[in-house]
């Protein structure tokens, strides 16, 4: 028994200005027992996807995104979305 920190990362390959692989943008800390399993699921919205442009604008741009959950920053599963305005 114990608990388990599923992390939520998020890399923007093609923004405009240049930008972290990949920034934590949410977490969530569940409890299992052992052998227990439990599906976690995270809400993305173009809040997630915003940052500082070179005009230092808080804007977030349509493009290719790349999502990874995973305990930890190294083990993650990943899928590459696109994102339209």
């Amino acid at each position: 028994d114990g608990e388990e920190v599923v992390q939520l990362y998020i890399g923007d390959p093609v923004a405009s200005v240049t930008r972290a692989v990949w920034e934590l943008k949410n977490f969530q800390k569940v409890f299992l027992r052992a052998q227990e399993r439990e599906e976690i699921s995270f809400v993305i919205t173009t809040d997630d996807l915003k940052f500082f442009d070179s005009y230092l604008h808080y804007i977030w741009e349509e493009g290719v995104f790349n999502i990874y959950i995973g305990p930890d920053s190294v083990n993650t599963q990943s899928v590459q979305v696109t994102w339209f305005k």
